[in-house]
């Protein structure tokens, strides 16, 4: 299956939608960062569709056989490959993130809840 790219700039919202028919939905994989200097390595996080409470700026809503991840108030390090997993098939979505007015700020490491 083709990757989708998706580009937003930093600070707005972006919705990733999905589609599940004749499988279950398993979760929403978001992208996994190295460490790199000053900064902490970013783990890969599962959300299930029952995560329905917002999780680190990221929430999931369910309409029918549509599985939509919302990521609010975009940063750079939102950037990366998300994947909607299926228990038989799987979607990716490449999210690039553009800087407004060409400068890209980076918020200092924030602890990531489960």
């Amino acid at each position: 299956m083709p990757t989708k790219t998706l580009k937003v700039q930093q600070q707005r919202n972006v919705p990733f939608s999905c589609e599940v028919v004749g499988e279950t939905f398993q979760a929403w994989v978001t992208p996994a960062k190295p460490a790199r200097p000053g900064r902490p390595a970013i783990p890969s996080v599962r959300i299930p569709a029952s995560q329905t409470t917002p999780v680190d700026r990221r929430k999931i809503s369910v309409v029918d056989d549509t599985y939509e991840l919302t990521i609010n108030d975009v940063e750079v390090d939102d950037g990366g490959e998300y994947i909607c997993e299926g228990s038989v098939n799987s979607a990716v979505f490449n999210l690039q993130v553009d800087c407004e007015s060409k400068l890209c700020i980076l918020k200092a490491p924030r602890s990531i809840q489960t």
